[in-house]
């Protein structure tokens, strides 16, 4: 009877460690993924890459000379320029962030599989030293 509560202990042991737990991680990872990707906001980021910095639009009225039109228009370029660049700079630590992550996450779910072999690693030693 003991025996076979062994065996089961094992058993579900086993399904734990090598299926339940790595599900969680990934799922974690996921999360962790999905979570940056809201808090950076990546996809609106893209999607307005090209939009004039807070919506800083220089207008004129019609009938004004060249030299006010090309001013409105240089302003607007600039608006624009400086509205590309914050949101490259934004999209861009957002990938690294995402990136780290999911590295992390590879790394850890891979790690956590070698978490029994190393626990033996670690007993076997302690028993050479002593």
């Amino acid at each position: 009877m003991a025996e076979r509560k062994r065996a089961h202990m094992l058993k579900d042991y086993l399904v734990w460690h090598f299926y339940e737990k790595p599900r969680d991680l990934i799922r974690v990872t996921r999360f962790w993924l999905r979570a940056l990707n809201n808090y950076f906001s990546i996809s609106i980021l893209l999607r307005t890459l090209f939009y004039p910095w807070h919506r800083d639009v220089s207008t004129y009225e019609k009938g004004i000379g060249i030299s006010e039109r090309l001013n409105a228009w240089a302003n607007n370029l600039i608006s624009r320029g400086i509205g590309t660049i914050a949101r490259l700079v934004v999209v861009l630590i957002g990938a690294i962030s995402m990136a780290a992550v999911f590295a992390a996450g590879i790394i850890v779910v891979i790690g956590w599989f070698f978490v029994p072999l190393f626990i033996l690693l670690i007993i076997g030693i302690g028993a050479r030293i002593l």
